[in-house]
């Protein structure tokens, strides 16, 4: 019989529980503490499960205290809900977090440190070429945002950080219009859809480090394994100059209805995490990889910061940056013609 480790994925978008390694017959059921929170946000959510033969299960009567500094913030006992929803504006950098939880003999604890943010200084745009899939054999027209980014003040350059990127999307394509008697536009409709992280890194050093892109900054003691797709995003300070890296992301045009025109409103956020959180999210997207029939050496391991449990428990800084990208949209108020003579 097998006992699996619980993975759960939720506060990373993705609604579902992943079974990971194999354990033993006799080990008793453990709590699953699972937190991937920003500091200074206003709703973050805290999940705690307990293992079970097949998958974790919610659990009833959880006594959960979260402690700052030493001084108890938070105390809740657990009933049917899904996950516990805290504040955490009151988090500043250099703050400890634990979070101590109790349901009868069990018993599981996990700290976290705020980290610095890194700091998002500006950002540029330019138009690139590159493929729309990796299997896609044209290039096409691709928006590239070059974020730039320097580290918190106070930070030692020579040391090693960890941070991840995510990005919200709002793309917009014209879907009708109609002319006054005049022939000026006097309304118009779009198609809206809504994505995340649908973006390629190909052209960024550091987030395709993992896929063996960038050998000659790979370190002995490198994290991942190699020819893992970097499906969390997440990339190390390495190859930082100066305190300072430009991170380069590509934006295809939508793949239909863009014809006539489109816009894109564009979140970038990047999150300072720890090197637990890093390694973590890279055993997730390992795993990933094998489910897709990726073949590794060594089978890659799962890292923990849940004392007497299992799951994970970070705090991250998060600083911030929006785009809007317009392509010619027809708009309210301009004399119709064919937007492509220009």
């Amino acid at each position: 019989m097998k006992r699996f480790l619980y993975i759960i994925f939720t506060l990373l978008l993705v609604s579902c529980e992943k079974e990971i390694g194999k354990l033993t017959d006799f080990e008793m059921p453990r709590l699953v503490v699972n937190a991937l929170i920003t500091a200074q946000d206003d709703s973050q959510q805290i999940r705690v499960r307990v293992t079970g033969l097949y998958h974790a299960e919610k659990v009833d009567g959880a006594d959960v205290t979260l402690m700052l500094n030493g001084k108890e913030i938070y105390s809740h006992t657990t009933s049917s809900e899904d996950s516990l929803v805290i504040s955490t504006k009151d988090f500043k950098v250099g703050d400890e977090v634990k979070v101590d939880v109790w349901k009868d003999a069990m018993h599981a604890t996990a700290s976290a440190k705020v980290l610095p943010p890194l700091q998002i200084v500006g950002m540029d745009t330019l138009t690139v070429m590159a493929k729309r899939f990796t299997t896609s054999r044209d290039l096409e027209p691709h928006t590239q945002l070059q974020v730039k980014l320097r580290l918190a003040d106070g930070i030692e350059p020579k040391e090693t950080y960890y941070y991840r990127v995510s990005v919200y999307k709002n793309v917009y394509t014209l879907f009708s219009w109609s002319l006054d008697g005049e022939g000026f536009v006097d309304a118009v409709s779009y198609r809206t859809e809504n994505d995340h992280n649908s973006f390629s890194y190909a052209s960024d050093a550091a987030l395709s480090e993992s896929e063996g892109v960038n050998q000659e900054n790979m370190s002995v003691s490198f994290d991942w394994l190699e020819g893992v797709k970097n499906t969390y995003h997440v990339f190390r300070s390495n190859y930082f100059e100066n305190g300072e890296y430009t991170l380069r992301l590509d934006f295809p045009a939508p793949f239909s209805g863009s014809q006539n025109g489109w816009s894109q409103d564009i979140n970038v956020k990047v999150y300072a995490i720890s090197r637990t959180e890093y390694n973590y999210l890279m055993a997730l997207s390992a795993y990933k990889n094998l489910d897709h029939g990726t073949i590794y050496d060594t089978e890659p391991g799962i890292t923990t910061n849940v004392v007497g449990g299992a799951g994970i428990f970070c705090v991250e800084s998060v600083d911030s940056i929006s785009f809007h990208d317009d392509h010619k949209i027809i708009k309210v108020g301009d004399n119709y013609y064919h937007r492509n003579d220009e």
